[in-house]
């Protein structure tokens, strides 16, 4: 038993020979654990330990093992440490940043701060980092709140929580004046303790019982017995399988067991199959577990004896597969064991047979469906390896040595009827498992089978092991027949606009570099199951490796061939093209963006004859003219500034876009208002508004005029007006522009003659 636990600093500990005081929890004679309780001789201390110094204060003793505990010394007489620390500050968010190899296993208080001493003697110190201890970032990492105060205290600093959830950081234990002010710290307490040296001096102890027949020789003579074998007839003691041996989860090669023997005189010697195991190695086989080689080669392992029960346990490992009875599955054989017992007196137990059934290991096939080959199609060959593939294992005895593959009769229906599989390719079947069908596309039988016939073929295989056990299965495979046939599948365009047309092209895209959607791109695939004679865009054909580069003018726009992507060992191909549009279209007029259809055909010709064919759509979506609102700004009764105006075609923004704008009349004006405050004036009262078929306008105030002088500050008229941009298929857009006249307070003046004489100094009549 140890003294555990924090102990404070300057708590005083005595102790005495007379332990009444001291009280157990336990009856010192009971047993614990299961283990017995032992007697304790408790040592009386020497006299010259007895014979303790008269002292004025008391000597600190170390309570583990009795010497007295030197003092530290006071911090002022301290030796300088022999590496200067390094001292770190808390940054504003109360963050400390050491490097990514500083250690806080050992920290220490010193005043205010903290001290992380490192494995090298080498220390760092945390200013003021007891007071409000900051958080830590080594290198990169943030310590955790909880793995900071664990490591605080592990190094048996005190910790402290404020109600703010802040953290202050104390020595293990406080010093021993009110203050803490000290400056000589007491000694430590010393190492844990085992209180049953605190125990008076005693002979007493219980020893354990000692069992001894007292007459030996009344006793009368026993001999061993062997109980719980299973004879082979019977199964056997335990099962074991040879398909564990092929997989590391199968664990069916081993099994275990347990068999019981009973020697009233004890346990000399059981032997296993010639094995002599003596009573002391049995006892002990839990902890050193007996291997023992079997008959068969195998490994049988005694791990256990109960000696209460007599039960001896094992365990039986299936080390290789066994020649089993030829050809007959799944059949056994036993590995039989002779086992004896022989007890301290020399008696012998009759033999008993420990029989272990160990279960035959076979082949096994599965039927497998190779899958279909088609006329035409991409893929012409059909096979695999009987012995790798579909599941196949010969087990754990392995293949034979001859012949371990054999075939069986191929047989080939269509319609009900059976047919020579040679008229349609070739099948291969090999000794070592592999096979394969070849689809012959050039024989006559195979060119004529039409879309929905098929050719159903089957032949079976036989895998057959070491100990000739054998498994036979099918493998079936279909020849289907097709109408040659072409395709043509243009991708559709995913522009919002399009309704299902490949290409959208945009006739604002004309108006400017940077905007691009006069120009579409798109793709279509081209199939022919006869293979791929050459492909038609347009008025052109051409073979696949000729089409790479063309272009094809329909007029509105120009289609070019990016990219050309064969597949299919020639029976399908890829084109990747452009469409620019040439130039604005005409479109219907006045219907805004409307669009206006343009088309190219695709054709596809296969080599034998098949013809398929597709088009490729595009929309040319109309320009239209874009006009937008516009305030002219404002003009000032007697001010300096007396006209605005500007131009609707040029300005604001606006545009007739790719167009252009109309022949005739491509701006209209709208009637011009004019309100103050509310009430509508004639704004030719306030001066002159110009409107020229050109888009160009003004106003021009007049400040003559009696209504534009009648204007007091804080007096606007609004005056706005409408006007119509159109282009040349009559698309057109309104908006408006507005400008305001503000009054002012006239100034007051003084107006009339002024007569008078100026008469030069000297000049003075007489």
């Amino acid at each position: 038993m140890s003294l555990s636990g924090k102990c404070r600093r300057g708590l005083a500990m005595t102790t005495s020979n007379d332990l009444d005081t001291v009280s157990h929890s336990w009856d010192e004679h009971s047993e614990h654990n299961g283990l017995p309780s032992q007697a304790m001789q408790v040592a009386e201390a020497s006299p010259a330990q007895k014979a303790a110094p008269a002292a004025a204060e008391p000597v600190p003793v170390d309570v583990g093992n009795g010497t007295p505990v030197k003092p530290e010394a006071p911090a002022e007489a301290k030796a300088p440490a022999a590496v200067a620390p390094h001292e770190y500050v808390a940054d504003a968010n109360h963050v400390v940043k050491l490097p990514a190899n500083v250690s806080i296993d050992n920290i220490k208080v010193d005043g205010h701060n903290l001290v992380l001493e490192q494995a090298d003697g080498s220390v760092i110190v945390i200013k003021d980092g007891a007071l409000n201890v900051p958080t830590f970032i080594i290198g990169d990492v943030e310590v955790p709140r909880v793995a900071l105060i664990a490591a605080l205290e592990a190094s048996h600093v005190d910790v402290a929580f404020g109600a703010d959830g802040s953290i202050s950081a104390g020595p293990g234990g406080s010093t021993s004046s009110a203050g803490g002010d000290f400056s000589v710290p007491p000694g430590g307490i010393g190492n844990g303790f085992g209180l049953s040296a605190l125990l008076p001096p005693t002979d007493l102890a219980f020893g354990q019982p000692d069992h001894r027949e007292l007459f030996p020789s009344l006793l009368p003579n026993s001999t061993p017995t062997i109980l719980d074998l299973t004879p082979e007839t019977s199964g056997g003691d335990t099962i074991v399988h040879e398909h564990g041996l092929t997989s590391v989860a199968d664990t069916s090669e081993i099994n275990t067991g347990t068999f019981t023997i009973s020697s009233p005189d004890g346990i000399g010697s059981l032997t296993v199959n010639g094995q002599v195991i003596s009573g002391a190695a049995l006892a002990n086989s839990t902890s050193t577990p007996i291997n023992i080689t079997t008959p068969l080669g195998n490994t049988l392992t005694i791990n256990g004896y109960d000696a209460a029960t007599g039960k001896v346990s094992y365990s039986y490992t299936l080390e290789h597969s066994e020649q089993h009875p030829a050809g007959a599955d799944n059949n056994s054989i036993f590995d039989n064991m002779t086992v004896t017992v022989t007890d301290t007196d020399g008696d012998v137990s009759a033999p008993g047979t420990l029989s272990v059934q160990i279960v035959d290991d076979v082949p096994v096939a599965h039927n497998a469906d190779a899958g279909p080959l088609t006329e035409d199609g991409a893929t012409t060959t059909v096979g695999g390896n009987v012995t790798t593939d579909y599941g196949n294992t010969f087990g754990a005895d392995g293949p034979a040595a001859t012949s371990p593959v054999t075939w069986g009769t191929v047989t080939a229906m269509q319609g009900g009827s059976t047919v020579n599989l040679a008229d349609y390719g070739t099948l291969t079947q090999n000794a070592n498992g592999t096979w394969n069908f070849v689809l012959d596309n050039s024989k006559p039988a195979t060119q004529a089978l039409a879309d929905g016939n098929t050719v159903n073929v089957s032949f079976d295989y036989t895998l057959t092991d070491k100990d000739s056990d054998a498994d036979s299965k099918t493998i079936t495979f279909e020849i289907n027949g097709a109408n040659d046939n072409a395709t043509v599948v243009v991708t559709p365009s995913d522009d919002a606009n399009a309704g299902g047309a490949s290409n959208v092209v945009y006739e604002h895209g004309l108006t400017s570099v940077a905007d691009t959607s006069e120009t579409d791109t798109g793709t279509f695939k081209v199939t022919a199951t006869d293979g791929i004679q050459d492909v038609t865009i347009g008025t052109e054909t051409h073979t696949l490796a000729d089409w790479l580069g063309k272009t094809i003018n329909t007029g509105e726009g120009t289609l070019t061939v990016t990219g050309v992507t064969p597949a299919g060992a020639g029976t399908e191909a890829t084109f990747a093209y452009s469409y620019t549009l040439n130039a604005a279209q005409p479109h219907p007029a006045g219907d805004g963006n409307n669009t206006l259809p343009d088309s190219v055909a695709v054709a596809v010709d296969g080599v034998g004859g098949s013809h398929g064919a597709g088009t490729i759509s595009i929309l040319i979506v109309d320009d239209v003219p874009v006009a937008h609102k516009a305030d002219a700004g404002s003009l000032t009764e007697d001010g300096a500034t007396t006209t605005v105006g500007g131009n609707v075609t040029t300005d604001y923004g606006n545009t007739f876009g790719a167009d252009g704008p109309a022949a005739a009349s491509p701006v209209t004006w709208g009637t011009a208002t004019a309100t103050l405050g509310g009430s509508t004036v004639n704004l030719a009262d306030y001066g002159t508004l110009t409107q020229n078929a050109n888009g160009t306008w003004n106003f021009v105030l007049d400040n003559s005029k009696p209504a534009t002088q009648a204007l007091a500050d804080g007096n606007t008229i609004n005056v706005s007006f409408d006007y119509t941009l159109t282009d040349k298929d009559s698309d057109a857009d309104s908006k408006t522009i507005t400008f305001t006249i503000n009054g002012t307070n006239d100034t007051p003046t003084i107006t009339g003659d002024t007569t008078g004489a100026v008469v030069e100094a000297g000049n003075a009549d007489p």
